[in-house]
This record gives structure tokens, sequence and C-alpha cells, in this order.
């Protein structure tokens, strides 16, 4: 509501009155004359809306000079006419994070080979980390990450975007390079705690690796004593050498447990040193079992050859060798050398158990890895 009688000038009055945008009246009144002024919106639908007024002007005796009505009226349209834009694009950047501050920076190089979707719609980014969808109709969608490269981290959260009619919505997508942590166990000869030339790596050791959040895991050393943990969530990290799995009478020269942290990307390596306790003065010996196979890591299906001409008895001949495959305590088969096929893939744990001619055994057992079929 305007006040009323508010003057412009010595010679002029005017006054006009307003109620919710529906209804105004305006008057005015000077030496030339005066007008009056009155409209009313009405909206009898949500597409249409109309506007109804009247306007009449005179001299300044009094005498009419001009009197006009109009009738105006605007129909909101639903349908899109073909040649105007009906959709939204979304577009954007897939980036390695190797600060993980979840923001790109100059340095941070476009991975190529993310698959993302929207919806049921998927697209590849490019070698420069480019992606681009097709046009979606406006409104909210959740951009999500599908599969990426080796080397990267799946991210845990999806990303909410809105797409404006017309208009192409840029959007960054950090990823997470893994990081990798590798070492060796090896026999420490001279116990100085570092691996030197001479000195070799301790097959079929477990180490373990426990995250601060989350299971720990374990990992078994190779034939030369080396270990891989190659995709790893930037962390912290404890690493600790097994020592049930060393061998009899070996002892650790170096720490057994560390505690380390993993940046993305980032690749570090450890080593464990072991050396074998001053062996004991023994009057009565079993017989020592040990064995060798081929292929190191079989298939499933594939034919083992184990061998247990290693085995050796000390005052005695070894008279009988008795191999359990399944770990149920029962010999599975006989002899110095025997083939066996695992059927599954798996981990498996081998028992030889040998006796000489004294009537001692030795036992020895080995964890074998089994991989699938290809």
């Amino acid at each position: 509501f305007s006040a009323p009688g508010e003057e412009r000038r010595q010679d002029e009055a005017s006054f006009s009155f307003s109620w919710d945008e529906r209804f105004r009246v305006s008057w005015s009144y000077g030496r030339e004359g005066g007008t009056a002024r009155a409209e009313v919106t009405a909206e009898p639908a949500p597409v249409l809306t109309l506007k109804l007024g009247a306007e009449a002007r005179w001299r300044e005796a009094g005498e009419p000079s001009r009197f006009a009505a109009f009738l105006e009226f605007a129909y909101r349209f639903t349908w899109a006419p073909p040649f105007l834009p009906v959709h939204g694009l979304l577009s954007g950047h897939v980036f390695s994070d190797l600060n993980g501050n979840g923001e790109r920076d100059p340095t941070e190089p476009g991975v190529p080979g993310v698959i993302l979707g929207l919806g049921d719609l998927q697209v590849s980014s490019g070698e420069d980390g480019e992606f681009r969808f097709p046009g979606q109709p406006p409104g909210s969608y959740v951009l999500r990450v599908v599969r990426v490269p080796l080397g990267y981290a799946l991210p845990d959260e999806e990303l909410p975007v809105a797409l404006a009619l017309g208009r192409e919505t840029r959007v960054s997508v950090p990823l997470l390079p893994l990081a990798s942590l590798s070492g060796i166990v090896f026999l420490d000869l001279d116990g100085d705690g570092v691996p030197a030339l001479g000195e070799p790596g301790l097959p079929r050791v477990y180490v373990r690796i426990a995250p601060a959040e989350g299971p720990a895991l374990e990992v078994l050393t190779d034939p030369t004593g080396r270990f891989l943990w190659p995709e790893l969530r930037p962390g912290h990290y404890r690493v600790e050498l097994v020592l049930e799995s060393l061998p009899a009478r070996h002892e650790p020269t170096t720490p057994a447990v560390l505690e380390l942290a993993l940046g993305p990307g980032e690749k570090k390596e450890v080593a464990f040193g072991v050396r074998e306790r001053p062996k004991p003065v023994v009057v009565i010996q079993p017989p020592l079992a040990e064995f060798t196979w081929t292929p190191l890591v079989p298939k499933a299906g594939e034919p083992v050859l184990f061998d247990a001409t290693p085995s050796q008895a000390f005052g005695a001949e070894i008279v009988e060798y008795l191999w359990d495959f399944n770990d149920d305590g029962e010999a599975d088969a006989e002899g110095v050398r025997v083939s066996w096929a695992f059927p599954e893939p798996g981990l498996y744990l081998v028992t030889l158990v040998v006796v000489d001619s004294a009537g001692l055994t030795g036992r020895t057992q080995y964890l074998l890895e089994v991989r699938p079929s290809p």
C-alpha cells in the first residue's frame, strides 16, 4: 500500500494502491490534466495468467481526452519445440589424487580407461581422463565409478549431480592411487640385521599385515624369501613376522613388528632377518623329512610331482615315505617320489612323514598354493 497524497511537485498530486500483486489502482492530477488506471490479475490455471485493465485521461478543465481498456494473457507451454534444448549435459575429468586431498592439482594427471555410470548409461574416460555423457533430461542424478584400472581404489561414495536444461555440468572425479609393500625374510648369517650378498631368503614364512581398521592379511614368502602386497589403500599399517612359521631353532635378528604409513601410490620395502640358533647335541636323532614339488604354483587338476629325496636319516636308512595331501591325518600315497593333482584351487597343507630303519620318524609340512585353471 502506498501512502496517498504524496506530492511530486507543488502543482501535481498522485495516489496508488495495490493488493497482493493482483489488484492495482493509481490516480494522478496536474496542471495539464489527470490519469486514472486500474488492473486486475488472475490465474485460472497453473499455466494461464489473465490481466484485465482500464485507463482514463482528462484535460485540465476536466474534459475526457482518452479512455482505453485492455486484456492480456500468458500461457506457459509444456511442449518443447525441437529447435530448443531439452536436455542437460554432464562431463568431467577423472584424475589421480596423488596427495589424497580430493581436489585436482596442476601436477595430478588424468586417468584413462575408467568406466563411469549415470543411470543406465556408461562411458569411459579418455587418454586425458576426460569423459562426457549424452544429453539427459534435467533433474538429479547419481554419478558412480563402475570400474577402475589396476593400481587405483574404487571410490567408496557416489557423487550426486544436478542437470539443468540446456546447460553442461562439469565434475571432477578423484581416484586414489593404491600403495604397495614388499619385502624379504632372509637368513642373517652375520647377525647385523641388514641383507647382504650371500645371505639367502627364507621361503615359506608367513608375514602378517594389519591396517588401522579392518582384518589382517597374511602372505607366504616365495622360494627366494620375498613377499608382496601390491594394492593397499593408503594409511597406517602394522607389519609382523609370524614367528610360529619360522623353521625350528630360528629366531629374528630384526624387530619382528614394524609400524609404518603408506601414502597414495607409495611403494615401500621392509626386511626381516632370521638366524638359526646353535643346534643342541642330539644323541638319538630322528630322520629329517624334506621334500620339493614341481611346479611350484600348480593349477587345479594339474599333476604335481613331489620328491622326498632331500630327506635324511642319521645312523640309519629311511625305509618309508608317507604323504598326506588333504590334512586328514591319513596317508594318501607312499614312496620317495609321488604325483598328485589337487581338484580345486586354494591352499593345501601337504605333510610328509618318513620312518627310518631304527623306527624313528620325521615329519614336515608345507603350505601349497593351487591356482584356478585357465
